[in-house]
């Protein structure tokens, strides 16, 4: 047989194709039996040479979808320094927006006990309460002409939701209504204009 080109020898890798989870935290209790939590897995995608991390909800009623990825990184970054970077830059997200840190460690997995609380401590404890205060003055500020509008779209928006038949079912419902008025601002902000219907990250 004769070969066009020379032949290779395959490198092998020792990599988990399977989600490994990171660990899981619980946001707080909304009320009795009723809590959040969310865990973290870091999963290789072949071919793209990139880890991503997701978040995962025991329901869709935090994001729309039970799983949801929150950030990669790349091969050479370390699977445990990337992982710990996305996620601080998702609690980030989180402080900015005045939420308070979770509130209790539910299990540990890749990153141990010592590690997951030190980067709690890193995105909450440091925090420069008067710049967010500043922050968050100047974000009103600017959102002020809007609220009129903003409260419309989401009633617009709302409109067809079911009515809760439970506590549980009105708590999330509630939490829901939060995140799109959430979204909404940081569109305006972002922008400078309303959004249409379809342009909410909820809808």
């Amino acid at each position: 047989m004769l070969l066009a080109r020379r032949g290779r020898t395959a490198h092998e890798r020792q990599v988990d194709l399977l989600p490994q989870l990171l660990f899981e935290i619980n946001w707080g209790d909304s009320g009795p039996g009723y809590s959040w939590p969310e865990s973290y897995h870091v999963a290789w995608v072949p071919g793209f040479s990139r880890y991503v991390v997701t978040a995962s909800a025991d329901s869709t009623d935090a994001y729309g979808y039970e799983d949801i990825a929150i950030g990669w990184f790349e091969e050479g970054e370390g699977r445990i320094e990337g992982a710990k970077r996305v996620i601080g830059d998702w609690w980030r997200g989180y402080r900015d927006r005045d939420h308070e840190g979770w509130v209790d460690l539910l299990g540990t997995g890749l990153i141990d006990e010592a590690g997951v609380r030190a980067l709690r401590e890193q995105i909450w404890s440091h925090t420069d309460e008067a710049e967010l205060d500043r922050q968050y003055e100047e974000e009103q500020e600017r959102l002020a002409p809007y609220k009129a509008q903003i409260d419309v779209l989401i009633g617009q928006l709302t409109a067809n939701w079911p009515k809760p038949g439970s506590y549980a079912a009105s708590v999330a419902q509630g939490m829901k209504r939060t995140r799109l008025r959430d979204a909404i601002e940081r569109f305006v902000l972002e922008n400078g204009r309303l959004p249409d219907p379809g342009e909410c990250a909820l809808e």
